[in-house]
């Protein structure tokens, strides 16, 4: 007698519940046969340890520890008695526990931020202070002394315009700056300073956006690489009545005054005052050294000659004295408290001329000493004995 067949739902649902029976069967018979023990769901208790562990029964069977391994959770007094957890398979030996305090990765508490040093582009000013120079100023902020002149017009014309109390603009690279005035072009700032547009324009402290670019007059401009032109004062054509001030003119270094001379001198030179403390040397933007000295210090011709200039100088110098020696060369005294000669005066080697002073752009009592030839300077050190 044959059975009628049974629908297809039926037929796939049997067959799916004869799979899990099958399945449910291979789990125990691994059990029964291993006895493995089936580790527990792993839990983080209220003081914050993590536990994983089996909970072992003596009396029950291993699918009694398995249904307690899949469903129950343990009480708080077995979670005290709970074993280390193990790392590999129990094959009888010591427990290996998964983890120790000091085992454990533990972000460090740090209560501060670091924030990574990141270079000024922007230019700072600094406020003259007594005794500075171009160069002690330049070795404060790690840049040349041109910098500091070509970042302050004034300053490019004569490095003795510094003065204590004056505020000047430093970069923080070696360059020159410029403040814009109306009409100004980013390539007419480019030639005057032997520099190339790119490198005003890609400068972050400029603060320049474009191309279009914008220029906005009253703002600085720092230009990288560039440079302006050295400066030098010379005395006007024929000498000026005693006690009045001369009106000097900028020329380029290298001309010279002509005039008539009264006196000459022995050919060589001699120190022009008692101290020899030296506080800025010869370098190309300070053509002549700055003795320090007290005011009232006498001050001596280096060699006789005629007085070219004896006055107020108004770029700087305070007042002055230049002797032209009728070979060439001539001396230059300047920052003097008084000076005792007049122009078109013979004056022999030695004699006093004047005393120390302030006077004009100086940040201290001391002697600025020139010594030139054809109106170009020249390094005293090579000719003062």
């Amino acid at each position: 007698m044959r059975l009628p067949p049974l629908p297809d739902s039926l037929t796939a649902r049997l067959t799916r519940y004869a799979g899990h029976l099958v399945l449910l069967a291979l789990m125990l018979a691994a059990v029964f046969v291993s006895d493995a023990k089936m580790p527990r769901p792993a839990w983080s208790a209220p003081g914050g340890a993590l536990f994983a562990a089996v909970l072992p029964s003596p009396t029950s069977s291993a699918a009694s520890r398995l249904g307690q391994a899949l469903f129950t959770r343990p009480s708080p007094l077995e979670l005290a008695s709970l074993p280390p957890a193990r790392s590999q398979r129990n094959t009888g030996g010591p427990a290996v526990p998964l983890s120790t305090p000091g085992d454990r990765v533990v972000r460090q508490t740090v209560p501060f931020t670091t924030i990574p040093e990141r270079p000024n582009r922007d230019l700072v000013t600094y406020t003259v202070q007594e005794n500075d120079t171009p160069i002690t100023i330049a070795l404060q902020f790690g840049l040349k002394p041109e910098t500091i002149l070509w970042c302050n017009s004034d300053l490019n014309k004569n490095p003795e315009l510094l003065q204590v109390g004056t505020v000047l603009y430093i970069p923080p690279i070696d360059a020159a700056c410029h403040l814009v005035k109306e009409g100004d072009t980013l390539e007419s700032i480019a030639e005057t300073y032997s520099a190339e547009v790119a490198q005003i324009t890609s400068y972050e402290g400029n603060h320049l956006e474009g191309p279009p670019y914008t220029l906005t007059p009253g703002v600085r401009l720092v230009i990288p690489g560039g440079k302006l032109e050295y400066l030098v004062w010379t005395v006007p054509p024929r000498p000026v009545a005693a006690g009045r001030p001369a009106s000097g003119q900028f020329f380029k270094a290298g001309t010279f005054y002509s005039g008539a001379r009264v006196a000459a001198g022995v050919g060589r030179f001699i120190w022009p005052i008692g101290s020899r403390n030296i506080t800025q040397y010869y370098w190309a933007y300070h053509r002549g050294i700055d003795i320090a000295a007290p005011k009232g210090t006498p001050i001596y011709a280096a060699d006789g000659g005629t007085v070219i200039f004896a006055g107020w100088s108004p770029v700087g110098y305070g007042y002055l004295v230049v002797i032209d020696h009728a070979n060439g060369f001539t001396t230059w005294y300047a920052h003097q408290s008084q000076y005792l000669v007049n122009n078109g005066d013979a004056v022999a080697q030695g004699q006093v001329i004047g005393y120390v002073g302030s006077t004009g752009r100086s940040t201290g009592p001391h002697l600025h000493f020139e010594v030139r030839y054809n109106g170009e300077p020249l390094n005293p050190f090579d000719y003062v004995r």
